[in-house]
Order: structure tokens, then sequence, then C-alpha cells
């Protein structure tokens, strides 16, 4: 097995993607992840009634 290749760039090297695809992924699902959360919050919130949020 080769793990030198004195033609290979670094990104290569390193089998990174040069376009950050895995940035991409991780940014979008965390905004996924975060909106679902949001959505269920204010379902949850809306869906409650007055007198339970009174004290």
């Amino acid at each position: 097995m080769k793990t030198y290749d004195a033609h290979k760039t670094a990104t290569e090297a390193r089998q990174g993607s040069p376009r950050l695809d895995n940035f991409w992924v991780l940014i979008i699902s965390t905004a996924l992840v975060i909106a679902l959360f949001a959505i269920i919050f204010l379902v949850f919130f809306v869906t409650t009634p007055v007198a339970a949020m009174a004290l």
C-alpha cells in the first residue's frame, strides 16, 4: 500500500474535498436540526392552554 506520493497536492494526500462538501453537509444539517426544534417548540407553545401558563 502506497502512503506517499510526491505528485499529489496536500488536499489529495489527505483525501479532502476542495469544495468543502463535508463543511456544507455539517452547516445544512445543523440548520435543519435547529429549525426542527424551533418548529416543535412553537407547536407546543401555541397549543398550550392559557390556564396552564398562568401561575
